[in-house]
């Protein structure tokens, strides 16, 4: 019986390990949740800039494009003996600096608009890895806690078996035989300490 008890005993060690070991591969896990989605956020930040940096070098295009366009309508102009500023040189110019001035105006908006963009993608990766992580650090505590209760479930039914076969007081018991009550003992009565 003792043998059947002892194997329950270890047993139940075994559930108690077999769930603190569960909690330390979610934390594990839960660790590595977040620190993938901290890399996914940031190569998402690091794209937004690259998308900006593209964006911003494209509106200095537009602008370098807009000088050359203006400077050449200018000196076509002087060339040609007509006022530069005035006429359809004029018109040309404020035409091509009102297109230039907007497609770099959307350039520079495309710029923050792929800025911000990576980062609220960011946000939403480290987000999803904060909750993940918790998620697996509660099913690691919920293991560890299954474990625990396993175990002693496990104890306590070693316990009942072991007083069903004859307790503590049994003949082959580890602890020894209980001694018996004496004669004349009532162990029904409750004692009265109020009687002198």
């Amino acid at each position: 019986m003792e043998v059947a008890v002892a194997a329950m005993l270890v047993a139940a060690y075994g559930q108690y390990q077999q769930g603190q070991t569960q909690q330390k591969i979610y934390g594990a896990q839960a660790q590595q949740a977040q620190q993938q989605a901290q890399f996914q956020a940031e190569q998402v930040q690091m794209q937004g800039r690259t998308e900006a940096i593209r964006a911003r070098n494209e509106g200095l295009k537009t602008l370098t494009n807009l000088n050359r366009t203006v400077s050449t309508v200018r000196a076509r102009a002087g060339a040609g003996a007509i006022d530069p500023f005035s006429g359809s040189a004029g018109s040309l110019q404020t035409y091509a600096l009102r297109e230039g001035y907007t497609e770099f105006d959307i350039s520079q908006e495309n710029a923050k608009l792929a800025a911000s963009s990576a980062a609220f993608q960011a946000n939403i990766y480290k987000y999803q890895g904060e909750t993940n992580a918790n998620i697996m650090r509660a099913s690691g505590q919920a293991a560890a806690q299954a474990g625990t209760y396993n175990a002693i479930g496990t104890v306590g039914q070693a316990g009942m078996m072991y007083a069903s076969a004859g307790g503590f007081g049994s003949k082959y018991s580890l602890f020894g035989k209980t001694p018996a009550p004496t004669a004349g003992f009532n162990t029904n009565a409750v004692p009265n300490f109020m009687t002198g």
